[in-house]
């Protein structure tokens, strides 16, 4: 292949990416919204927890693969412990997200504002969106709504390689201070 042709077939896989709203390759990220990562915590009775929690001295906790299957659809993993981004189903409005070890595939739409994590499944006639429950309660979990396109629901998607090419701009300072505001 000549390298205009090269050139060509790359341009059309990126505005088939585009159009789909998946430009997301597969890989690792860091997840967050405003300013706080997805994070998964090891609880009581070996249980697993997604929180939102500033940047940690365990970077593991905070790091996700993400998998694009053939079909668009995509499976949200923990890098530390290997379990899924999940809900108890049916998934229901206020609902908590989970870890759990069986795959959970989900819809991630891209917008201007950010990607949206939508279910699959259709609760009264509307797919679900993952976001920061509503529940004031500190550090902030992961629960299902329905989609309001804010931007407690609006998620950054940062891949590893960029954390670290970048300057520390990324990464959040982890003081005392920060978390009371």
């Amino acid at each position: 292949m000549t390298r205009s042709a090269v050139l060509i077939v790359a341009i059309l896989v990126a505005l088939i990416q585009a159009c789909t709203g998946l430009y997301l390759p597969e890989g690792i990220y860091q997840i967050k919204i405003k300013n706080l990562l997805l994070t998964e915590l090891r609880g009581g009775s070996a249980r697993y927890v997604v929180l939102m929690m500033p940047d940690s001295t365990n970077p593991g906790a905070q790091l996700w693969h993400v998998s694009i299957g053939d079909d668009d659809k995509a499976s949200i993993r923990s890098k530390d412990s290997n379990l899924f981004l999940s809900f108890e189903k049916p998934g229901y409005p206020n609902d908590i997200v989970t870890l759990s070890g069986e795959k959970r595939d989900w819809t991630l739409e891209s917008t201007e504002g950010g990607v949206f994590i939508e279910t699959l499944e259709e609760f009264e006639g509307e797919k679900l969106v993952a976001g920061i429950s509503p529940l004031r309660i500190w550090p902030p979990r992961v629960a299902l709504a329905f989609p309001q396109k804010t931007p407690d629901q609006a998620w950054s998607f940062v891949r590893v390689e960029d954390i670290y090419e970048q300057p520390r701009q990324y990464r959040l300072p982890y003081r005392k201070a920060e978390l009371c505001h």
